[in-house]
């Protein structure tokens, strides 16, 4: 079993999440293969910005600590 296929299986979802200097998140799949990438289900999109942003929010405080 490929890994991609293994992750699918056991419902994982990686996405990169990107952040503009207006604030704005972004959630992009990690890889644009069809192999790597799926969609989430719409119901699913403020659970997973909720998250983004709670990322963020943890990226720069540590980015903050480590200046």
């Amino acid at each position: 079993m490929g890994r991609a296929t293994e992750l699918k299986s056991n419902n994982v979802t990686i996405l990169t999440i990107s952040v503009s200097d207006a604030d704005s998140i972004n959630l992009r799949p990690l890889s644009s293969s069809s192999e790597y990438n799926w969609n989430l289900s719409v119901t699913d999109a403020t659970a997973y910005h909720s998250l983004a942003k709670s990322i963020v929010s943890c990226l720069l405080q540590i980015g903050s600590i480590c200046q």
